[in-house]
């Protein structure tokens, strides 16, 4: 997955079936989604607090394969 910042974009939704809020994340080819969040605000909070982390974390093992 593209890290670039100006290419991700990151949308908070709700699945009736499986986990409830997710966030999901894309950079146009590829989708992931983050699921386990009981509430949205959990979700939003979640965007505002741990994806940049998340995201260098995937971007540091990307590097390594």
């Amino acid at each position: 997955m593209n890290t670039n910042p100006a290419a991700l974009t990151l949308e908070i939704v709700f699945l009736p079936i499986g986990n409830g809020w997710r966030v999901r994340i894309s950079d146009g080819n590829h989708l992931q989604f983050i699921s386990g969040f009981e509430t949205q605000s959990d979700a939003e909070q979640w965007v505002r607090t741990s994806a940049r982390a998340w995201l260098a974390k995937l971007e540091t093992v990307a590097e390594r394969l």
